[in-house]
């Protein structure tokens, strides 16, 4: 583990971690999250060898969300030079719209300003309209489309978007 939020769960809010090492019961509980969070977009989650090898492998980490003994969210990311990419972010059905991606991503974006990273990217579904919301609510702006990129239930296709936030 890398660094812990202080204090946080004193005030009944979420503790944020971070880890760069990933073990299978870690990487498993983390993909039935995530597979939970995007079965409602019609999206598979990842699976728990995707999630260890992107946190175990150069520039990778995890952001974990816990409110009291429950994992609450986590975010996976890529870090390379002065440069860095949300791989993935999600929260639990339960904690959805209670501010834990938000926390999530602000403790995320504090850390990489520690880390002396300049540039943050990310790319979401077109029609993810929450997730772009907290991206442009938190100065994220759109820098590109990537048509037709994921597929989705029923073979249906949908835009990415590609945002970017300087973070200097």
């Amino acid at each position: 583990m890398i660094g812990v939020s202080p204090g946080a769960d004193d005030a009944g809010g979420p503790v944020f971690s971070i880890i760069d090492n990933c073990e299978d019961t870690t990487a498993e509980a983390l993909s039935a999250l995530h597979s939970a969070a995007f079965s409602v977009l019609g999206q598979e989650g990842w699976r728990a060898g995707a999630i260890a090898e992107t946190v175990n492998g150069s520039g990778g980490f995890a952001v974990l969300a816990h409110k009291g003994a429950e994992l609450a969210g986590f975010a996976l990311v890529r870090s390379v030079a002065d440069e860095a990419e949300l791989i993935t972010i999600a929260a639990a059905p339960a904690m959805q719209r209670t501010g834990i991606a938000q926390g999530l991503l602000a403790y995320t974006i504090e850390y990489l300003r520690q880390q002396a990273v300049q540039r943050f990217f990310l790319e979401v579904r077109a029609d993810n309209m929450p997730a772009i919301t907290l991206y442009k609510r938190d100065g994220f702006a759109q820098v590109g489309v990537r048509e037709s990129y994921y597929k989705v239930a029923g073979m249906r296709r949908v835009d990415a978007l590609l945002f970017s936030k300087a973070l200097n």
